[in-house]
């Protein structure tokens, strides 16, 4: 059973509700952006995505969590989760790391994409700081509540970090100081130092690639896919992070044979073959809410182009049940750890990663 943000409010030691319609730096602690460079005339530019927003003062990023005050670049959402609920980190979705154990999940507002199919838009699309649902809490609170109710990790997910990467990273090092595991979900849409300063500070990253078409990302996202696939060959070649890779398969918009071996290609090529890769079935939601969700016949195909090419581990979310729900043997074939969904039905992996054809299975077991 999940622990909802509503049981764990009375949980904090120190927390307390605000009346959001406070300015950013009238709120406890106020947070300077790490990544922004001054251009003069007051003017600053934002170094955290490639969006790179020149701001003058009073104005707000696209991400609607930064602003300029005076030339001094304020972080709106520090501090201010909207959402906390305990539950298994499968759902960011991670499958190779700790399957079966449970993170204090968490989302602050704002974010730096645009995507038509949103499901949390109403929070993602808004000011982090114009949240009615959101509540002040410092990142020792967070580390307090994880612990009240005996969990080891605490996840950044729901909506996107790099839109609050100060706070994540604030975090981080706090629950790192309590020997706390931290993960992330995340679009990866961030220059590559914000990107590795975050890394640093993780255990594992499950990153969500949108697709290899240009024309998708810009019609649907609200971006250009090129600075994605450079934060995961980043993540993949310069980082200790354990990564997976999740793409969602958006009917008549992203779901040809060709935008499937697309890509499964550009993964290939980014990281190899030993990255799980996540093949995600829509729902309607938001600006797509007209589309059906996706035909489990496509799933199927989207998990073939994923085996045809050689992938170790390809993976099939939000359907159940299906083949691609388990865990197997990339070797030869054993079913692991069985799902239903991302409910672990068995789990025979160990702590040592090992098949019982002696085959070392990538990821973190134990």
């Amino acid at each position: 059973m999940r622990t909802t943000r509503r049981d764990l409010l009375g949980m904090f030691a120190g927390g307390c509700a605000l009346c959001l319609t406070r300015p950013a730096w009238a709120l406890p602690t106020r947070r300077e952006v790490d990544f922004y460079t001054p251009l003069g005339d007051g003017r600053v530019r934002c170094d955290v995505c490639p969006r790179n927003c020149v701001l003058y003062s009073g104005q707000t990023g696209q991400c609607r969590s930064r602003t300029n005050s005076d030339g001094q670049f304020w972080a709106r959402g520090w501090g201010l989760p909207c959402i906390l609920e305990v539950d298994a980190v499968e759902m960011l979705p991670l499958h190779h790391w700790r399957p079966g154990t449970k993170a204090l999940h968490l989302g602050v507002g704002g974010c730096n994409l645009r995507c038509a199919y949103c499901q949390n838009h109403d929070i993602a699309q808004r000011r982090p700081d114009g949240l009615k649902q959101a509540s002040w809490h410092e990142p020792r609170d967070l580390v307090r509540a994880a612990r009240a109710q005996g969990v080891e990790t605490i996840s950044f997910g729901y909506t996107e970090p790099v839109a609050w990467l100060e706070y994540a990273i604030d975090i981080a090092r706090e629950a790192r100081k309590a020997g706390m595991k931290v993960i992330a979900g995340s679009s990866a849409f961030v220059e590559i130092e914000p990107l590795l300063a975050l890394a640093s500070e993780l255990d594992p990253i499950a990153v969500t690639v949108k697709g290899a078409d240009p024309d998708f990302h810009r019609e649907v996202i609200g971006v250009e896919p090129e600075p994605v696939f450079e934060a995961v060959a980043a993540l993949h070649d310069q980082t200790d992070c354990w990564l997976e890779l999740v793409n969602l398969v958006v009917p008549t918009l992203n779901d040809s044979d060709r935008d499937l071996a697309a890509v499964v290609e550009r993964v290939v090529d980014s990281v190899g073959t030993g990255v799980p890769l996540h093949f995600s079935q829509f729902w309607p939601s938001w600006k797509l809410s007209h589309l059906p969700k996706t035909p489990d016949a496509t799933m199927a195909r989207a998990y073939q182009h994923g085996d045809a090419a050689g992938l170790d581990h390809v993976y099939v979310t939000n359907l159940a049940p299906h083949p691609g729900n388990h865990t197997r043997c990339p070797r030869c074939g054993e079913t692991l750890v069985e799902r239903l969904g991302m409910e672990i039905l068995s789990n025979k992996m160990g702590a040592r990663g090992r098949c019982p054809c002696g085959h070392r299975i990538a990821g973190v077991w134990g």
